[in-house]
């Protein structure tokens, strides 16, 4: 299973994630921020401008801004950084979470919990904006 990022330039996804349409073992993730401190961690949230997107893009997951970067490792300390490559280290340790809760699922049914739990953002249903939505790992991990 390949769990690959977007892009970053808030039009046509990168290849690699336009291949998720023809491959069923690719994921495509998007990046996503809380527009809305004040609300819940979901309903506040939706797709970045940076983030690319079209048909293809599976779900998204937080991926900070150049005002908010998400924490990361980089190099021997950490660091943050905003990009759909942060947003695609989150789902990816959400689908190896979901295999160790159950390692007998098949990689078509981790894609498909990770899919099935998200949050919806913006149009009801998956879309092309957003995918499925917001990941939700503990849903993810709960359902596995």
């Amino acid at each position: 299973m390949i769990v690959a990022a977007a892009g970053n330039d808030g039009g046509v996804m990168s290849a690699l994630g336009q291949a998720s349409q023809e491959f069923d073992n690719i994921m495509t993730v998007g990046a996503a921020e809380q527009f809305d401190p004040e609300t819940s961690a979901w309903k506040g949230a939706d797709r970045t401008n940076y983030s690319s997107y079209g048909q293809g893009l599976d779900i998204t997951a937080y991926g900070g801004t150049t005002e908010n970067p998400q924490l990361s490792l980089a190099g021997e300390g950490t660091s943050g950084m905003a990009g759909t490559s942060v947003a695609t280290a989150k789902v990816t340790g959400a689908v190896s979470q979901v295999w160790a809760a159950n390692p007998e699922l098949s990689y078509r049914q981790v894609v498909e919990i990770i899919r099935n739990t998200a949050t919806d953002l913006g149009s009801t249903g998956h879309d092309a904006e957003t995918g499925a939505g917001l990941l939700n790992m503990t849903a993810a991990v709960h359902l596995a």
